[in-house]
């Protein structure tokens, strides 16, 4: 039972305990008997903050269940967590309903115990593969620092069907290394000069983080309280300062040496690491080759991802800093650009535009908007960013949009908009990566607070929902987004209820295990072989074939679905999806012995004429194809043509 540095890490890590923190617990636990370590794990992580993201899971639902355990007091983790990691431990009923329970509450949805039984190996199957990390030489008392890659935790709310263990989305692809960010991985640990006192080394260390938040505010046009708001800046200092109170209680040879060996490790961080953000975007954006239109993609998602993350909190602090100015706005019109400030005023905006910014004027309540500037970003990369990114990273301002208490700020008829917003930027992004994944997350969370409260006491639609809906399900957006198509299929059911939500409506309203935008969603250059979420509704067809499975499919996704079936020479799959009718296999055709070249196909376009879709596919070594599709009861099929057999 946990016998070896490894087994304990892992445990340790499971629990959300930050790497500093264990590898003081594992000092300790080392020393003791087997039977004496879960009381002193117990003692010693029960008031000590947990990470808030691990960096370490492939699959964003093992993030999300590790968070969940993370947030029960630590004799609940401890109790949860130990059947998973030693086959002779006792199953803790009470606490592992506790779990249960509080996701449950966070998701809305029921979890059966052996779905969370399920979710919960695999999550703790996922922490055994971690790497063996090297322990710092964290001191011995325990510090209240807390290493953290992100400013917040990566939340999902799902269906239950996907907390069941369907793999949604990865987690974020680091493109580049950042020394700004701490995961709670590890850290190097510098002997101490053996001539340097713990004065001196304090000095230095004091020295060096005064030169660069100096430095720093120089470049931000923010003041040192300021600039402590900062999430990279406040890390610094929180550093320094634990540095200092480990000095202050030093009070042996190895202590010192501890606490020198830590101070040296800020000075470093602080003299060679800190950089503004909008630098450090720039200087990754140069190791940046890709020139291919996903890779393009993928880069941006990487870059701004990290750049978003640097700069937490920016933003806030700007808007605060400018707030002082406001008297000069009266009766300023939108174009800042035609107004003289004083030159303080215009010194922070100038500062403000060269980190990364842009203001704007809100012209009715005479007060400052601060956003991500698309211009200036572009120029930090080098012109790779691509529009939707550019959209991503504005929008971000507006997260989240419904909070983990299911509130939102949004009337329900801006709700719908917003899940077309979302929509729309997310079918253009790059599938697995760390801004895809936020964008999907609020896009989730709206889309399951959308559907689930709309009905007065006698569970009859509100009119209000009614009237957001009916201007959802307009022809154009059926045509465009696969939100709009799902909303139509309810809305047709409940317009046969007289707009009562039966348990036959609620049915059709709760089928859905993932949100419909995942399946528009590209995850590589090419769009075979078929992205997971394809690839599991392409086995429900075969298995059931059950043509409303794909009801809210756009024609693109039937036809990766059509195309597929052709490709794995499976014509049952084929004449499913195939307008009635259109569908032929007969002796001369031949459904097998073909190569298969649908790797090649990276582009697909849509186009509408006369009451059909046409699909178009091409690539680079691809010839150019259509498709033509018909919309039957609600579903889009495919006019099947032999023809199509021989395009592989």
């Amino acid at each position: 039972m946990l016998q070896s540095e490894k087994s304990l890490n892992d445990f340790l890590f499971a629990a959300g305990l930050p790497l500093t923190i264990r590898a003081d617990v594992i000092r300790e636990a080392m020393k003791k008997t087997a039977g004496k370590r879960l009381s002193l794990i117990i003692e010693k992580g029960e008031s000590v903050p947990t990470l808030k993201t691990s960096d370490t899971f492939k699959h964003s639902e093992d993030e999300e269940v590790w968070f969940e355990v993370t947030q029960l007091d630590m004799r609940d983790r401890v109790s949860v967590l130990l059947p998973y990691f030693d086959e002779a431990a006792e199953f803790d009923k009470e606490a592992f309903i506790r779990l249960k329970e509080r996701m449950e509450n966070r998701f809305g949805y029921r979890i059966s115990d052996e779905q969370l039984d399920q979710l919960m190996k695999m999550m703790t199957d996922a922490v055994k593969e971690r790497p063996a990390e090297i322990l710092p030489d964290a001191p011995s008392v325990i510090s209240g620092t807390v290493e953290s890659a992100d400013s917040k935790p990566l939340r999902l709310n799902w269906p239950v069907m996907t907390v069941a263990g369907a793999a949604i989305i990865a987690v974020i692809f680091l493109l580049l290394q950042d020394p700004n960010s701490n995961d709670g991985a590890g850290e190097t640990t510098f002997a101490p000069d053996q001539s340097e006192t713990l004065e001196e080394a304090e000095q230095d260390m004091t020295a060096a983080v005064k030169d660069v938040t100096d430095f720093l505010s120089e470049q931000t046009g923010l003041n040192k309280e300021e600039l402590e708001e900062l999430e990279y800046v406040e890390l610094l200092i929180a550093r320094m300062e634990s540095a200092m109170e480990l000095g202050a209680i030093a009070d042996n040879e190895e202590t010192v040496r501890d606490a020198i060996s830590m101070m040296r490790n800020v000075e470093r961080l602080a003299a060679n690491e800190m950089i503004t953000p909008i630098n450090k975007l720039a200087s990754d954006a140069q190791q940046v080759s890709t020139r291919t239109s996903y890779g393009i993609l993928q880069a941006n998602d990487a870059l701004l991802s990290r750049f978003t993350s640097n700069s937490f909190g920016m933003i806030d602090v700007y808007q605060d800093a400018l707030g002082k100015y406001e008297s000069e706005l009266n009766g300023l019109d939108t174009d800042i650009a035609r107004f003289q400030f004083s030159d303080e005023a215009q010194a922070l905006l100038d500062k403000i535009k060269e980190n990364g910014f842009e203001v704007t004027i809100r012209s009715e309540q005479q007060s400052f908007d601060v956003n991500y500037s698309e211009e200036r970003i572009d120029r930090a990369i080098d012109g790779l960013l691509t529009d939707e990114y550019a959209r991503m990273i504005r929008e971000k301002k507006y997260f989240p949009y419904v909070t983990e208490d299911r509130e939102t700020e949004y009337s329900y008829a801006q709700q719908s908009i917003k899940l077309l917003t979302s929509e729309e930027i997310l079918s253009r992004m790059a599938g697995d990566e760390g801004l895809t994944s936020q964008m999907l997350i609020e896009h989730s969370r709206l889309f399951q607070s959308f559907l689930l409260d709309v009905t007065d006491e006698s569970q009859r639609v509100r009119p209000e929902v009614l009237e957001a809906w009916e201007g959802l399900i307009t022809e154009e957006n059926v045509q465009k987004y696969s939100t709009a198509r799902y909303i139509r299929e309810i809305y047709n059911a409940l317009s046969e209820t007289d707009y009562m939500m039966t348990d036959a409506v609620r049915e059709i309203r709760d089928k859905y295990t993932l949100v419909p935008v995942l399946y528009r969603i590209r995850y590589d250059d090419a769009y075979f072989p078929l992205s997971e979420n394809l690839q599991e509704k392409y086995n429900m067809l075969n298995t059931f074939q059950n043509i409303t499975d794909i009801s809210y499919f756009l024609p693109k996704e039937t036809v990766l679905i059509y195309l597929n079936a052709i490709s794995l020479n499976n014509p049952e799959v084929a004449e499913v999806i195939s307008v009635p009718g259109t569908f032929v296999n007969d002796d001369q055709l031949n459904w097998s012995d073909r190569d298969i070249l649908v790797n090649r196909i990276t582009s697909i376009k849509t186009e509408f004429a006369d009451g059909k879709a046409i699909v178009t596919l091409s690539g680079e070594e691809y010839e150019e194809k259509e498709v033509r599709l018909q919309e039957i009861n609600g579903v889009w099929m495919v006019e099947f043509d032999a023809d199509h057999l021989s395009w592989f």
